[in-house]
């Protein structure tokens, strides 16, 4: 077991993957993180690992071809460590639990993660945090958070027999402006662009995130260019990969 101090980066990176698409398994009385995305998405698993290089290897990572989904799977696991066991009880020990107390822990970062795991921009730059893992009573303290820290005011809309968090496109561009600074990698980039139909509100979007993130003009203008070709093709769906419930068990695995 790996004896480590985690850096405020790593911190945020594991809180962020546990309400997104990681979970904290408990091995005996030892606790390691699991994350696992799209393997499309391998520039973003690669940052995830260098941001927890003290506690995981950068050549740690597996592709899982067994999965619910018909997408190739790929992800990495942690060391065992002390320090997971700190936030593996702040997150509900056990059973995963969401408590105001781990929410007001993520500073701008965490929120990123969180957006970039499981947010999706949908037409009319709606957006969708797909939070259907969690209760209902979670997801209004979710609310509750969002309204109270950064001034956003998500609605719970039902999905099926679930729920999930729904930003209208006010919230979401103020939702945006927050974790734009902290997008990592160019192929997470499509999580921060707003299409617009109007070129003058497109030129300020784009103005925008050049301005607030690490991205080139032309990165951005790449990207709004593929978003607009995938939404031509899927016009009457709204399409992302974190469009699956994800579940978790209740012993171990959170």
């Amino acid at each position: 077991m790996i004896n480590s101090s985690l850096s405020n980066v790593s911190k945020q990176v594991i809180l962020g993957s546990v309400l997104g698409d990681g979970f904290l398994q408990l091995n005996e009385k030892n606790v390691s993180l699991s994350v696992r995305h799209s393997v499309k998405r391998h520039e973003y698993i690669f940052w995830k690992i260098n941001c927890l290089q003290n506690i995981t290897l950068e050549n740690d990572f597996f592709i899982n071809e067994n999965d619910l989904s018909s997408q190739l799977k790929m992800g990495f696991q942690t060391s065992v460590c002390e320090s997971l066991m700190t936030i593996f009880n702040l997150v509900g020990n056990r059973k995963i639990e969401v408590k105001r107390k781990w929410l007001n822990q993520l500073t701008p970062l965490g929120l990123c993660v969180w957006w970039l795991d499981d947010g999706c921009i949908v037409a009319d730059n709606k957006g969708f945090l797909c939070t259907e893992a969690f209760s209902y009573d979670e997801q209004l303290l979710m609310v509750r958070y969002f309204r109270v820290v950064w001034k956003i005011n998500p609605k719970i809309v039902q999905r099926k027999i679930k729920y999930r968090l729904r930003f209208n496109a006010t919230e979401l561009k103020k939702l945006l402006l927050i974790v734009l600074p902290f997008i990592p990698v160019k192929n997470m980039l499509y999580k921060g662009v707003l299409l617009y139909k109007n070129t003058e509100m497109q030129e300020r979007w784009i103005s925008e995130v050049e301005r607030l993130s690490c991205f080139t003009r032309k990165d951005v203008e790449e990207c709004i260019q593929t978003r607009k070709q995938i939404l031509q093709r899927f016009s009457k769906e709204e399409i992302s990969e974190n469009d699956i419930v994800h579940t978790r068990s209740n012993m171990g695995r959170i």
